[in-house]
């Protein structure tokens, strides 16, 4: 009985110093759960809206939004054709998750966390463009976080946020 309530202690003592303990200190926050909001899924799929037609591999914004994008497919552009995401404060307006060969252009972001994220989960994001896009009061612009490798980053204005362009753990990234 002492030996399971040592045990036990001891898994608490290091639960609660992992959970106070602050793993990565970059310079924007990552939203709790990223996959909130709309998301093209890896199927292809739009879930959460019917705002943005697609037409082949290209997903195009219909109106304004008011939430987030996931995108979660490979091989696609998302082309804003001058539309706005504006958040409330927090999370991400568009963020890549682990996707390759995604272009995102023509979009106007603002008053999020980050605007457009290509941080990883488990294996980056890579190859990507990201272009012609204005990002205005978000806390960062453009963050190539963990993983983020061989992407351009092309023509965009980032204005009146804390952090234009965060380049955090990755190499090989083109900025213009």
């Amino acid at each position: 009985m002492k030996a399971v309530l040592a045990l036990s202690v001891a898994i608490l003592l290091l639960v609660t110093a992992f959970a106070s303990t602050k793993i990565n200190s970059f310079a924007y926050a990552i939203s709790a759960d990223p996959i909130l909001g709309i998301q093209i899924a890896s199927d292809g799929t739009v879930v959460g809206t019917d705002i943005i037609s697609r037409i082949g591999e290209t997903y195009t914004l219909l109106s304004n939004l008011s939430e987030s994008i996931t995108v979660m497919r490979n091989n696609v552009t998302i082309d804003g054709k001058g539309h706005s995401i504006i958040g409330h404060g927090n999370s991400t307006g568009v963020y890549l998750r682990d996707v390759n060969h995604v272009t995102v252009r023509n979009l106007i972001v603002g008053n999020f966390d980050v605007g457009i994220d290509l941080s990883c989960m488990d294996l980056g994001s890579r190859n990507n463009t990201i272009e012609k896009n204005t990002l205005n009061g978000d806390g960062t612009g453009i963050a190539l976080g963990l993983n983020a490798m061989y992407n351009s980053v092309d023509g965009n204005t980032v204005e009146n946020g804390n952090n234009g362009i965060y380049i955090g753990m990755s190499n090989h990234n083109i900025l213009r």
